[in-house]
């Protein structure tokens, strides 16, 4: 079942999955669409579900109307997210990023400075067992 990310609910959010450490990106997909001015973009990442006793299972980030993003790896990978994920709410929109840095940042502009970085009109999440 897909719910949506609000404000008050970022905190919960996080905290039942662990922040995001260690956590394992296995997809991005860009996904544009010829009636849409904004693309869409989903993050399927492996994480463990604090619900479901800490087990493993896939969840998709979906960020809708993606106005800007840049993922750009050097010596450093991205795929495990060894400081978590980061999510903040700017009045424009969701900033989706993995650096503790990231989050600290006063406004979008600065958030988007880090080389990997999402910015997104709405976002909304999906969970689902790992399969066996």
């Amino acid at each position: 079942m897909e719910s949506n990310l609000e404000t008050g609910s970022v905190a919960e959010f996080l905290e039942r999955f662990n922040r995001f450490f260690d956590s394992v990106i296995e997809a991005i997909n860009i996904h544009y669409d010829e009636n849409a001015r904004w693309p869409n973009v989903n993050i399927a990442i492996q994480c463990q579900d604090q619900n479901a006793g800490g087990e493993w299972v896939n969840l998709v980030l979906k960020l809708s109307e993606v106005t800007q993003f840049q993922v750009s790896e050097g010596k450093t990978s991205y795929r495990v997210l060894s400081d978590g994920l980061v999510l903040r709410k700017y009045e424009a929109g969701w900033g989706v990023g993995i650096d503790e840095e990231q989050g600290n940042a006063s406004d979008a502009a600065n958030f988007l400075k880090h080389p990997f970085c999402f910015f997104a009109s709405s976002v909304a999440w999906e969970v689902s067992a790992l399969p066996a």
